[in-house]
């Protein structure tokens, strides 16, 4: 995050990957028969929260005129990982941040790069590898107080 204005040195994406991938591993076996189509990585710094959620090729209620992603929390495997207590210092160096800040807009920004940087890591990649995925795949990191928020994972 230290190339954003006004805020501290944080390289938060490296360790964040190993978690990520850490957790992907440790909860393959609950996702055996499901066929994923996008993985959300939640990131609220204003709270110190991280949260992993699954959106599978056979949710209910999904309606095609509107975004599946519009509403994570309603994913059956919303924050399939409550609280994620191997991230909580990630999260709560995030939120630290945020308090800090004199710009939160952009200290928010800066947090949603490194969330997004690390879901793209070849770490995580390789931990995902070992799910099924749709052909329309996708990684998420957005920021829900925006409705109109770009998928930071799709953006340099």
């Amino acid at each position: 995050m230290s190339s954003e204005p006004g805020c501290m040195a944080l390289d938060l994406a490296n360790d964040l990957a190993g978690l990520l991938a850490q957790a992907l591993r440790e909860n393959r076996t609950r996702f055996g028969a499901d066929t994923l189509r996008a993985f959300d990585l939640g990131c609220f710094p204003w709270h110190g929260y991280l949260e992993l959620s699954f959106l599978t090729t056979d949710e209910p209620g999904l309606r095609n005129d509107r975004s599946p992603f519009t509403s994570v929390a309603d994913w059956r495997f919303y924050d399939f990982v409550p609280g994620w207590p191997a991230a909580r210092h990630i999260a709560a160096a995030m939120q630290r941040e945020w308090l800090a800040s004199k710009d939160r807009k952009a200290t928010a920004d800066a947090c949603f790069r490194e969330c997004a940087q690390a879901l793209r890591s070849e770490t995580v990649g390789a931990a995902l590898a070992l799910y099924s995925r749709a052909p329309d795949f996708v990684l998420l990191v957005v920021n829900s107080d925006d409705p109109n928020s770009v998928n930071y994972c799709t953006v340099a």
